[in-house]
């Protein structure tokens, strides 16, 4: 996709990440190396280290990176990812913040992504995989109840804070290519984080309710695992709708819709009779066995995979999902990761063999300087908003894809949700649930239960709502006038589902010539296992994702819908590569997004080792596996419920540091060359001290430390507060409530949250009196008609369509 330059000056995981993600579009990656006394922010094996490096060009700075020479790449590049603070370059005499706000910014976006931010208190405090993964809500809930909390094995962190940073990367060269100047991107990888918890800040204000401990949990009337004949265990995540499908697997149609299984509440008070149907079906099968059953019935199933498993899926290999790269001098199998354009069979690149290393002179001299980019692009816009002007159509379910689109709409693009009166998205909870009920804010589900549900609340800002009916033929209508007046429409629709509703690329294409028509889907559009259908459980399950994460020596565990939200950022990624592409040729491109192979960019580690012969498929507790050194590393109790601190030293300073620390802290006869004691003293001092006190005193000295974040930690966390990360919204049936922002900062200020999130269909009018011209008898009739509305049907969240009175 043209002569893109990234240039990679930072060292660690999360920039080498974006690079990558923004290779696999077409840019030229150029790594910088030999930059003097620059901190390696690297907190991996050398292996990993050395395939993500693989192929891109590298250029030596020959020591110190001055000034000059920054500028000279700002003047001929499109974007420089870094992971240092703002603060590393003005002592070298750049004042990045000053030369993006002035009058003539560099046409390059700088990307820079730290542990806390580049503005803000913490914004020189450093940061390791296991820190960075306390400083989210996703880290206390694994785990057992009196034992510590758990990392997920792998950069999960950093993989992840890489794909937000190439999102909104590649939504600003969006920006630039149609005009805009260059901007100084701030991504925190702490508030990236957040993607794993929409309803946390929600369901704590309203409710005091947080959610903990998924190792050891009780099969729920949401998720099951089920035990099967080959010893191993096969999981099904439970939404409303799905008992029809199960009833019809397990061959008794005639419990489809029974009452007793048909909603989770019902399900929590028959969970016995559910185990005694389900129980002897799975035992009668191998896992994949049952996995196939599920799946000829429409029923998402998984079961976790061994990275053997994974390298050997019929599907990943049909689809091309890994490239052969060289890595210690053996050929391995790298995951690509990323979904496929219509019309650009070119990508994703794959990755040549890497080319000697050049003089960063050498580079520059080869680079010519581009035009001054101004301050004049697209009339002057909001610089927060690079998808300004675009309209999305929203015709997603449940959390993934919804995801992507919340995305799309915190880079300024128009997201029109359009929302079934007869099939209701899952994440607006229930039509018609008992009161009280916990899903709802103080308990309380109000009249109008659906708009209320607190992960809608966490999830749907920055959408406008119309409610339509697609299975009538006057929805269908008035779909087809709305995709001739949008840019992109998006989808997680089933294959047999959209063509059920006729919906289809070459449809739209017919309709709209330059739309860019996206789909996620559980393994991708073609292939042997293309129709399959998977949730968030079985996409990061098959992908591998869950092997290593557990306590040490142990099994591995089983995550709940890890998959959902690391999905959605890799969908709204993929629609800005498509929008782009479009604009370059004017003509319609299908976006076909896998979820299964976006998960396996996270498990990367896991399939890197088995390859090399270092795998394991046990637990591996707080084992960082090929960094030598690093100690303390470990998640210690504190005083408080449920309180936890994560500590990790990768180096002597960082050692001494810690000791300098408790030794202000009280602390007497600390050894920073003694392991053993060391890590004694300090869980001693921790467990008589609120982590809040260990954060003041060590991470100001240079220590990785961070408290396990709960969800009552949110609203007082310095670091949050500091960068305006949680938002308030108001509406008038709930008051004022917190929800969760975008995940960083241009030009030092947030993307705004432009709309609540929506009740249903409050933006009928707007959509379809003043984008589509219908009058006021026009309107009349299409409600007459059931095709548009402002409230589901009662029973429209369950596995039918339920019958109009």
């Amino acid at each position: 996709m043209g002569a893109e330059v990234v240039v990679q000056l930072g060292q660690g995981l999360a920039a080498a990440q974006t690079a990558l993600l923004l290779g696999r579009f077409g840019a030229r990656v150029v790594r910088v190396s030999g930059q003097g006394g620059a901190p390696d922010h690297w907190d991996r094996s050398e292996a990993l280290r050395e395939a993500y490096a693989y192929g891109a060009l590298a250029v030596d700075a020959g020591g110190e990176l001055d000034a000059a020479a920054l500028r000279a790449l700002l003047e001929r590049v499109d974007v420089v990812v870094d992971d240092r603070p703002l603060s590393y370059w003005s002592e070298r005499g750049v004042d990045l913040r000053a030369l993006y706000e002035g009058e003539d910014p560099p046409r390059a976006i700088w990307c820079g992504i730290t542990p806390y931010g580049l503005a803000g208190i913490g914004a020189g405090w450093e940061g390791t995989e296991l820190t960075e993964q306390a400083s989210g809500p996703m880290l206390l809930r694994i785990g057992e109840p009196g034992r510590p909390p758990l990392p997920m094995k792998g950069p999960q962190a950093e993989v992840g804070a890489g794909w937000h940073a190439a999102a909104a990367v590649a939504g600003l060269r969006f920006s630039c290519e149609r005009g805009s100047p260059g901007t100084l991107l701030d991504v925190s990888i702490q508030e990236c984080l957040y993607m794993h918890s929409e309803l946390g800040a929600v369901n704590w204000f309203y409710n005091g309710l947080e959610i903990s401990h998924w190792l050891n949990a009780k099969p729920t009337a949401a998720a099951s695992g089920y035990p099967t004949r080959d010893g191993r265990t096969v999981h099904m995540l439970f939404h409303d709708r799905e008992w029809p499908r199960v009833a019809r697997m397990i061959g008794r149609p005639d419990l489809e819709r029974d009452d007793r299984f048909m909603a989770r509440y019902n399900r929590m008070q028959h969970m016995e009779e559910m185990d005694a149907l389900l129980i002897p079906w799975f035992l009668e099968r191998t896992a994949m066995e049952a996995v196939e059953a599920a799946q000829e019935s429409g029923m998402p199933m998984s079961v976790v995979r061994s990275p053997g498993e994974v390298l050997d899926d019929p599907q990943l290999r049909a689809r091309g999902n890994f490239e052969q790269i060289e890595v210690g001098g053996a050929r391995v199998d790298f995951p690509v990761g990323t979904g496929r354009l219509s019309g650009h069979d070119e990508l994703p690149a794959r990755r040549g063999e890497t080319p000697a290393t050049r003089p960063l002179a050498e580079l520059l001299r080869e680079l010519p300087p581009r035009a001054p980019s101004g301050r004049a692009g697209r009339g002057g816009g909001d610089p927060r908003l690079p998808l300004a002007g675009v309209r999305v159509l929203d015709l997603t379910n449940t959390w993934a894809a919804p995801k992507g689109a919340t995305m799309l709409g915190d880079l300024g693009a128009e997201v029109i949700k359009l929302e079934g009166l007869e099939w209701m998205d899952m994440l607006r909870g229930f039509t018609d649930p008992p009161r009280p009920h916990p899903s709802y804010p103080r308990h309380d589900p109000g009249e109008r239960p659906w708009d209320r549900y607190v992960m809608w609340l966490g999830l749907a800002r920055n959408k406008l709502s119309a409610g339509v009916e697609l299975t009538r033929p006057e929805g269908q209508h008035l779909l087809e006038e709305l995709v001739a007046r949008c840019d992109v429409v998006v989808t997680n629709m089933s294959q047999g589902t959209r063509e059920r509703q006729n919906i289809s690329f070459e449809r739209l294409r017919a309709l709209n010539p330059s739309v860019v028509f996206a789909t996620l889907s559980g393994y991708g559009e073609d292939g042997p296992r293309g129709g399959w259908r998977l949730f968030g459980d079985g996409q990061a399950a098959f992908a591998g994702l869950f092997v290593g994460t557990g306590y040490e020596g142990e099994g591995s565990a089983p995550l709940g819908a890890y998959g959902d939200p690391v999905n959605g950022i890799a969908f709204a990624y993929h629609v800005v590569q498509g929008l782009r592409a479009r604009e370059r040729t004017g003509e319609a491109v299908h976006v076909d997004v896998s979820c299964v192979e976006t998960c396996t960019t996270y498990s990367v580690e896991t399939l890197l080792e088995s390859q090399l012969g270092i795998a394991t498929e046990a637990g591996v507790g707080f084992d960082v596996r090929g960094v030598p050194g690093r100690w303390p590393h470990a998640v210690y109790r504190c005083s408080g419920e449920n309180a936890w601190v994560a500590v990790s030293c990768g180096s002597d300073a960082q050692r001494e540091a810690l000791v300098a620390g408790l030794e202000a802290l009280g602390a007497e006869g600390a050894d920073a060359g003694d392991p053993d004691a060391l890590d004694a003293l300090l869980a001693g001092l921790c467990s008589e001290r609120e982590p809040s006190t260990l954060e003041q005193q060590l991470r100001p000295r240079g220590v990785p430390c961070q408290r396990v974040v709960r969800a009552r930690d949110i609203d007082s966390d310095p670091v949050l507060a500091a960068r305006g990360f949680l938002a308030w919204l108001y509406r008038d049936d709930l008051g004022t409530y917190p929800v969760y922002s975008a995940p960083w900062l241009i030009n030092g200020r947030r993307p705004p949250i432009t709309h609540p999130p929506a009740e249903m269909g409050e933006d009928n009018r707007y959509v379809f009196a003043e984008l589509l011209g219908k009058g006021e008898a026009d309107l009349a009739e299409l409600e007459r008609a059931g095709a548009i509305g402002d409230r589901p049907l009662v029973g429209a969240e369950l596995g039918f369509r339920p019958t109009r009175s």
